[in-house]
C-alpha cells in the first residue's frame, strides 16, 4: 500500500510518502510571507501548494499513484476525532469555514 500524507501549516506544507508501512521520504516545504501574501484567502493557496507537492514528489522520483492520500485537519464544524472520507460537503465546509487556517487545505 502506498500512502501520501499531507500536513499544511501556516508557513509550511509537510508531506511524507509511505509504502508497505515504511517511510519513503518526508519533507517540509517552506512558504515565505511574500509568497503567501499573493493569496487573498487561505483556500486560494490550494493550486500553489498542490503544484509544490507534485514538484516535490517528482524530485524524489515518486509517481503520483497512491492507494490513499491523507490530509491533516480542517477547522470546520465540530466532529469527533478520527478519519473521514472527503466528500463534496466536507470540501464545501472547508472552503466556507469560519476559522481560516492552512490546515483547512488538508481536506481539499
Amino acid at each position: 500500500m502506498k500512502i501520501l500524507a499531507i500536513n499544511p501549516g501556516s508557513t509550511t506544507t509537510k508531506i511524507a510518502v509511505f509504502e508497505d508501512g515504511k517511510m519513503v521520504f518526508v519533507e517540509s516545504i517552506q512558504h515565505t510571507e511574500e509568497e503567501l501574501s499573493k493569496f487573498v484567502r487561505v483556500t486560494d493557496q490550494y493550486d500553489y501548494r498542490k503544484q509544490l507537492i507534485l514538484n516535490c514528489l517528482s524530485s524524489h522520483g515518486v509517481e503520483f499513484s497512491f492507494n490513499a492520500i491523507i490530509g491533516r485537519g480542517g477547522l470546520g464544524k465540530p466532529t469527533q476525532g478520527g478519519v473521514y472520507e472527503v466528500n463534496a460537503q466536507l470540501r464545501l465546509d472547508m472552503i466556507n469555514a469560519q476559522r481560516k487556517h492552512a490546515c483547512n487545505l488538508g481536506c481539499l
